[in-house]
């Protein structure tokens, strides 16, 4: 569940990103990923990470 509203919120967010570009076309188009490599969530134990083609294909 978690990993699909991190998934959800990357397509949001890049979606969100093509449109601003769009209005402009002399802007640069500037993407930031937040990853980590932990593989928990603290003490929690719940499961963190992302796919490799959420971050490399934008």
């Amino acid at each position: 569940m978690k990993k699909l509203a991190f998934l959800m919120l990357a397509i949001f967010t890049i979606g969100f990103a093509q449109a601003q570009t769009k209005k402009s076309k002399n802007m640069k188009k500037k993407i930031l990923f937040v990853v980590t490599s932990h593989d928990k969530k603290g003490s929690t134990g719940e499961d963190t990470g992302y796919y490799l083609g959420e971050v490399s294909h934008p």
